[in-house]
């Protein structure tokens, strides 16, 4: 693009020429070469512009889809965060819950000892009631 653009400046500079004092003189061809040249110069340029303006659209569009996506991805860490303190949170009530429930097994097994040792002792007294009563 920048050879481009030096030639067609350098296509200018010719056609400058004459007004310094210089006589130069341009052929029909020449001339009409110059102004293909210019013609092509001018639709690269238009060219390049559209380029340049789809170019621009489409960063816009990916600076757009990735600022969503940062927003998307600060949205997820603080809902990952949320979910990492309720989940201890979790952890620390079923680890309480299942000390309760341990310490009230301990208890319920205690109450089934004293109820077996009661009920043993009361047989005993109760046959030693019958024992004493039939040997009187």
């Amino acid at each position: 693009m920048a050879r481009k653009l030096c030639m067609a400046l350098l296509l200018l500079s010719l056609l400058l020429l004459p007004s310094f004092g210089m006589a130069a003189e341009i052929t029909t061809a020449e001339l009409d070469r110059l102004e293909t040249n210019l013609s092509r110069l001018a639709q690269i340029n238009r060219q390049s512009q559209e380029e340049l303006r789809e170019l621009r659209r489409q960063l816009a569009a990916s600076q757009e889809a990735l600022a969503q996506a940062k927003q998307q991805s600060e949205a997820l860490t603080r809902q990952l965060n949320e979910l990492k303190l309720s989940s201890r949170a979790q952890e620390t009530l079923l680890q309480t819950a299942n000390e309760s429930l341990e310490k009230y097994a301990q208890e319920q097994k205690r109450t089934q000892s004293k109820i077996r040792t009661q009920r043993t002792i009361a047989w005993c007294v109760a046959g030693g009631l019958v024992f004493y009563k039939l040997s009187r």
